[in-house]
């Protein structure tokens, strides 16, 4: 897996990453304090004055000759200092804060972007790129071998007859294997996956997010489709090395390996499939058990 893929897969870190630094920096620059002081308080024996910045109060330092010897976050966000007169017994407190971006200046941006990417740099090379083989690329064979087909199966007549659109929900295809072969819960997630990975046909499996439904789903796309719009490093292959299952962008949360993908989807689907509910009901946002429409209707499908 390249890493630029896996910087993809984190493109939403990075960016909320990104945007905090640069507001950071930005704040300082443009000596945008967000002054928030409340009223001071003087009396004959008491005066306070409080400073209280949202932002940054550290520009005039940054524009000064003298070279700054704090790095944010390790600087005096909150300053205080009390004054006595000996001649009248009065008390003078000075109290600052000086914002969340006190003293953040070029040399921070660049060492904390520079920190981050190499962050990443690091967990990608430890994961992926020096897996060796029989975890990364290798098939899983199937327990059922009469069955490999069955995802594939599912999928098609139900687009056939018109009852989806796009795809199938992994808990419905889990649902589905449960209720056809021996393997129950996440022995059906990892042969279902299995199958997928093993099969060689030009209708590719993607995994992808239906926006129509607000569920993650397996559909299937003609070989040119996927040439042409997923990185061939997105993908899980079969016995022959051929891409068998595309991860689109939007699923790359859920990783590049079998047991990522296994492990990842269980632990998102894991609820519903070990209560039995298979079938998500867009209407209510909520998941049940299969109706005797639907089991009917796998059955059909299974048998044809």
């Amino acid at each position: 897996m390249k890493f630029t893929l896996y910087l993809k897969s984190k493109q939403n870190l990075l960016l909320v990453f990104l945007l905090i630094n640069v507001l950071a920096l930005f704040v300082n620059i443009f000596e945008i304090k967000g002054d928030l002081s409340p009223y001071n308080i003087v009396t004959d024996k008491y005066e306070k004055y409080s400073s209280v910045y949202l932002f940054s109060n550290s520009y005039v330092e940054h524009k000064s000759d003298k070279p700054s010897h704090h790095f944010w976050p390790i600087v005096k966000f909150y300053e205080s200092k009390t004054l006595y007169n000996p001649y009248n017994s009065s008390k003078s407190v000075f109290s600052k804060f000086n914002g969340i971006f006190y003293k953040y200046d070029i040399s921070e941006f660049i060492a904390y972007i520079f920190s981050i990417l190499l962050i990443l740099y690091i967990r990608w090379k430890s994961k992926y790129e020096e897996l060796p083989p029989s975890l990364n690329d290798s098939p899983i064979h199937s327990q059922n071998p009469s069955n490999s087909l069955l995802w594939y199966n599912l999928i098609q007549g139900k687009k056939n007859n018109g009852s989806i659109t796009n795809g199938l929900t992994i808990p419905y295809l889990v649902g589905a294997y449960s209720t056809l072969t021996k393997s129950i819960k996440k022995d059906a997630l990892i042969e279902l996956i299995t199958d997928i990975c093993n099969t060689n046909m030009n209708q590719k499996a993607v995994l992808q997010y239906c926006g129509d439904i607000n569920q993650f789903v397996i559909s299937l796309k003609p070989i040119e489709f996927c040439l042409a719009n997923f990185d061939k490093n997105a993908s899980l292959k079969n016995n022959e090395n051929d891409n068998s299952l595309y991860i689109s962008l939007s699923a790359t949360d859920f990783g590049f390996t079998k047991s990522d993908l296994i492990d990842n989807l269980w632990r998102k689907y894991e609820e519903p499939i070990t209560n039995n509910k298979y079938s998500w009901k867009s209407l209510t946002q909520s998941w049940e058990p299969f109706s005797n429409q639907e089991l009917e209707e796998i059955n059909t499908i299974f048998k044809a």
